[in-house]
């Protein structure tokens, strides 16, 4: 059942009453909904002052209090979690609103659909000393897959999705205990009949057969027909809004937000947009800037309501902020910035570099150019930026973004067209903005000042990038607790991991592009990591490579000789640990950027479509499904039958 963004609230009685609504009427009818969770209310009274925690993972010290338990023959909600930024921090906000009310419940993270599926059916099932949940909650992942089928609902727990991946599978639309959050009150695109996508949205359909069938034919009506429109329907993947931004308008339509959710909203849109996915819906006419720009202009509407002007201008700290306060910013694409040195940030971010060619000599006098017209010493820019001098940092903030990189993006493409540079600096900087994230430095965002006297300062950048760098070394649980960003020793850590991966992207970044490690076929770009030294130890790390291919389809972009390569998508094949040495395993990761063409949609499709071209001359195993859907593991019985899966899957 498709729920409408406005009619968010009412979800939440499913969740304390443990019943899906018998209708869509029933969302809509407040009294009628009242009643029903009185009667649950009256059904599961619970004793005064009972009590108890329960560990989350055994042997971490993290415990969830689970609330008052009641006599129901039903325990609190259980929330499957997918391990990404976004999950994350839609997961805090959910969790926050559990305590709130003194309801238990349990927090499970999952990374791939076997862990995720068995884990929901023995939690639907109910283990040996223990009844099943109230709800059951998936965050950042189902809305793709066929849940009624996979986890053979039966009705008694209603089953509650937040995710931002697109399309919904239509059963998920059909079923009456899927509860599907959407992100907003409309919805334009028509829904295909159920039976013909298998359970993970593929639809098997060849134009050529289908076209032979029903020669003669007009009836719109036909299965063909249906089938066809289903195939359209499923091949248009996407991103819709992110989930934490889901939990959030929850929050508010339940009055419980606070400034902690207004942030976990900031950090899962941040990530959307520094993953390339915000606003690359379907139906989404809007680029990925614009649509950036215009939530940014939202947050900051809401962080208003909750922060008062007065409050703000005085430094005084919000009760709902605890340790720390959230602030908007001006900040600049250079990741880390405030946490390694200002030459490193200039050489290696993935905004720069790729602009500069990083893998070139020249891109080190560039930066020295630069360092030059903003008057900063070289000695100087190599300390780091906690260190500077505070006229210094004023003359990055001031003067890079609105005079330095815009003359500089001027003249190279003057210079590339051999013209002469006619626009002033300001007027290129204007030029810029207009552009969006592929050539504006400076972007609106909000930061974090953690730390008993708010001395430490995080943008949501580089707390996504840190969040990421934990979850890319599988700890979702220190993830889940930085992200807060109320212990600031936790958070100093997490960012220096953020650090040595970006250092990493650059690097290996700078060798692919140097040595032209990557192949152009007619579908697709490849670029096969079987060279890069101890390559195989980060292919446990997704994100990482979802990053690095990004960076690389920036840096097609930018050659002229590879800017036609840079529309197609392109796939990283890492190589993963085999077992055995007869067999090769790859890591496939499949990006796209937001401008390509709608036919390219197949690779966030990439993993069904591997799991049905499962053929023994095609793939020696079935590969492993993943949440995201733009990456698989396969086991090919060689490295030349790649692009020929590749060429296949296009």
């Amino acid at each position: 059942m498709l729920i409408p963004l406005s009619r968010v609230d009412a979800v939440w009685r499913a969740v304390q009453t443990g019943q899906a609504p018998d209708s869509e009427a029933a969302l809509a009818d407040p009294a009628l909904g009242e009643a029903q969770l009185w009667q649950a209310l009256l059904d599961s009274t619970a004793p005064n002052g009972v009590h108890r925690a329960v560990p989350d993972k055994a042997g971490n010290g993290h415990s969830v209090p689970t609330g008052r338990r009641g006599q129901s023959e039903r325990s609190g909600s259980c929330l499957l979690v997918a391990a990404d930024a976004d999950g994350v921090a839609a997961a805090r906000i959910l969790t926050a609103l559990h305590k709130s009310e003194m309801m238990p419940y349990q927090l499970h993270p999952v990374r791939e659909y076997a862990t995720a599926l068995g884990q929901a059916r023995q939690v639907l099932q109910g283990e040996e000393r223990s009844a099943p949940p109230r709800a059951l909650i998936l965050i950042n992942w189902g809305a793709r897959v066929d849940l009624p089928q996979l986890l053979q609902l039966d009705g008694r727990v209603p089953v509650l999705v937040l995710d931002a991946h697109r399309p919904y599978h239509a059963s998920n639309c059909e079923s009456r205990h899927v509860l599907l959050l959407h992100d907003s009150d409309e919805w334009t695109e028509a829904l295909p009949l159920s039976g013909y996508a298998d359970a993970y949205g593929h639809v098997d359909f060849d134009p050529d057969a289908e076209e032979e069938e029903e020669d003669g034919e007009h009836d719109h009506g036909s299965e063909a027909c249906h089938r066809r429109e289903a195939a359209a329907y499923y091949r248009n993947a996407g991103y819709g809004a992110p989930s934490a931004s889901i939990a959030h308008a929850l929050a508010v339509r339940l009055n419980k937000a606070t400034v902690a959710s207004l942030w976990m909203w900031i950090v899962g849109v941040t990530a959307q947009w520094m993953m390339r996915r915000l606003g690359a819906a379907p139906s989404c006419s809007t680029s990925t800037w614009r649509r950036y720009a215009a939530t940014m202009r939202a947050v900051r509407h809401e962080w208003r309501r909750y922060v008062p002007a007065a409050d703000a201008a005085a430094g005084q700290r919000s009760d709902d902020a605890s340790s720390c306060r959230v602030q908007p910013s001006r900040e600049l694409q250079l990741e880390l910035l405030r946490h390694w040195t200002l030459y490193d940030s200039l050489l290696r971010s993935s905004f720069t570099a790729a602009r500069l060619g990083a893998w070139r000599p020249a891109a080190e006098r560039q930066v020295c150019e630069w360092l030059v017209r903003l008057g900063i010493p070289l000695r100087e820019s190599r300390q780091r930026w906690t260190h500077m001098a505070l006229p210094h940092k004023r003359a990055v903030q001031e003067r890079l973004a609105q005079r330095v990189w815009p003359a500089y993006v001027a003249a190279t493409r003057a210079g590339e067209r051999g013209e002469r540079v006619a626009k002033s600096s300001r007027a290129a900087a204007a030029a810029a903005d207009e552009e969006g994230d592929d050539v504006a430095m400076a972007y609106p965002s909000f930061v974090l000042r953690v730390g008993a006297h708010a001395s430490q300062v995080v943008s949501a950048a580089d707390m996504v990038l840190a969040v990421m760098a934990l979850l890319n070394r599988g700890d979702f649980w220190r993830a889940y607790d930085v992200i807060v960003g109320d212990s600031p020793p936790r958070v100093t850590a997490a960012l220096a991991l953020a650090v040595r991966e970006q250092h990493l992207l650059a690097d290996i970044g700078a060798r692919v592009m140097e040595r032209h490690r990557f192949t152009i076929a007619p579908a697709c770009g490849c670029v096969s990591l079987r060279q890069v030294p101890q390559i195989e130890r980060l292919s446990h790390r997704p994100f990482f490579l979802q990053r690095l291919a990004h960076f690389l389809l920036r840096c097609l972009a930018l050659q002229r000789k590879h800017a036609a390569a840079a529309a197609k998508p392109l796939v990283l094949a890492v190589p993963h640990p085999s077992p055995s040495p007869q067999t090769t395993i790859w890591l496939l990761v499949a990006a796209r950027t937001p401008h390509s063409a709608p036919h390219c949609a197949w690779t966030e499709c990439l993993a069904p479509r591997l799991h049905r071209l499962a053929q023994p001359a095609a793939l020696s195993a079935a590969p492993l499904l993943l949440l995201d859907h733009s990456m698989a593991l396969v086991s090919l019985p060689a490295e030349s039958d790649l692009l020929h899966l590749l060429h296949t899957l296009a």
